[in-house]
């Protein structure tokens, strides 16, 4: 698994790379930063353990083009892996968005904004469980880098989706738009990182619009949680990050200016659509 470049394999090497290496220096990450959860965007046990805490993971990953490669291969792999859960459509009902597509009265309206969405791999996913949503009323935001690649590889079932490089920490450029949709984005920041990328997402929400939604697809732990979730929590603890419980998404929700409608589940695993509007 670790001997072949293949995406499965390279998403092996980020876990431990990115995970075992700062499990090995908790105990010095702690003695430095004090006893608590890592605030912000730097100064995490990964960075820490490379001797950059100063930076944010996806900075230090940046330094080294071959380790830049590899995760964003693992992140694609991720994306694949997780599809056996049947994707948000699976959990969330998309088709309400299908028939707004149809009224007159939201032609300019962008649809559904795939915030930090990769290579779009979800918002395909989402298309194609719901034919009747048009491509070119949806966008795919993510790092200017990863938009590039998308662009070149020209996949047919995301060719009229709208592609924007932006970065999530900041103002969001595409305003109204009835849903806004990270998966698998939060787990990866703290509370105050997450509070503000939700803040940005609430600020672009539409005014005259009470059906719009901020739609978080995560892990949603239990309390207390499974083994499964325990680990994920301590791999993304190293990374700055955290699975949350129901608790923790109403915390991160109501400090953002939004609120918590439902939480929607898959029945036999711990994901979960949270389904925000703004309060």
């Amino acid at each position: 698994m670790f001997k072949h470049k293949n995406p499965i394999g390279n998403l092996f090497r980020v876990m431990f790379s990115h995970g075992l290496r700062g499990y090995t220096h908790w105990q010095d990450y702690f003695a430095t930063y004090g006893n608590h959860e890592p605030a912000g965007v730097s100064h995490n046990p990964y960075t820490f353990a490379w001797g950059h805490p100063e930076l944010t993971v996806w900075e230090h990953t940046d330094l080294d083009p071959e380790r830049a490669e590899i995760f964003a291969s693992a992140m694609r792999s991720q994306g694949s892996i997780a599809g056996r859960y049947g994707g948000p459509a699976s959990i969330y009902d998309f088709s309400w968005i299908g028939e707004e597509a149809m009224s007159a009265a939201s032609e300019a309206r962008p649809l559904i904004v795939d915030v930090g969405g990769n290579h779009g791999d979800t918002l395909k996913h989402i298309l194609e469980a719901v034919p009747s949503i048009p491509q070119h009323r949806c966008v795919l935001q993510d790092r200017p880098d990863v938009i590039s690649e998308v662009t070149r590889e020209d996949d047919q079932g995301l060719s009229e989706v709208v592609k924007v490089g932006h970065d999530f920490m900041q103002e969001n450029p595409t305003k109204g738009a009835m849903i806004y949709l990270l998966r698998r984005v939060l787990h990866d920041w703290s509370d105050q990182a997450s509070i503000e990328i939700l803040t940005h997402l609430c600020a672009a929400l539409p005014r005259d619009e009470p059906r719009a939604r901020v739609l978080i697809m995560e892990q949603v732990v239990s309390d207390p949680p499974s083994v499964r979730s325990a680990a994920a929590d301590m791999i993304m603890l190293s990374i700055g990050g955290k699975e949350r419980t129901e608790e923790g998404f109403e915390k991160i929700a109501k400090a953002s200016g939004l609120k918590i409608v439902r939480i929607h589940r898959k029945e036999g695993t711990e994901i979960g659509v949270v389904e925000c509007a703004k309060a």
